[in-house]
């Protein structure tokens, strides 16, 4: 990608990648020499609790949410984890 837009360095550049993982991303672009950089986040939707619930009457009343928002928050908290440890990985290596 580098090579296509030496020529062109002016030329705009929109990243499309998972919140996340976007300051790594720009950051790393930037530091590649293009300086017209731009991203643009792809959230997901998530599952309601309707969603989760069965049809039948009287079938779950314990609520879903607190299980559910437990897993999730989880995984948030692995996502932020792992996008700090590999921030830090290119910054040792001199990729941003």
């Amino acid at each position: 990608i580098y090579e296509m837009l030496q020529s062109q360095n002016e030329t705009p550049v929109l990243l499309i990648t998972s919140p996340e993982h976007m300051y790594r991303s720009i950051r790393s672009l930037q530091k590649a020499g293009l300086t017209n950089v731009g991203g643009l986040p792809s959230f997901e939707k998530p599952i309601t609790e309707q969603q989760l619930k069965g049809k039948k009457k009287g079938a779950q009343k314990v609520t879903l949410a607190w299980r559910y928002n437990f897993w999730s928050y989880l995984r948030y908290e692995i996502l932020v984890l792992r996008e700090y440890c590999a921030i830090a990985y290119y910054k040792l290596n001199g990729w941003i």
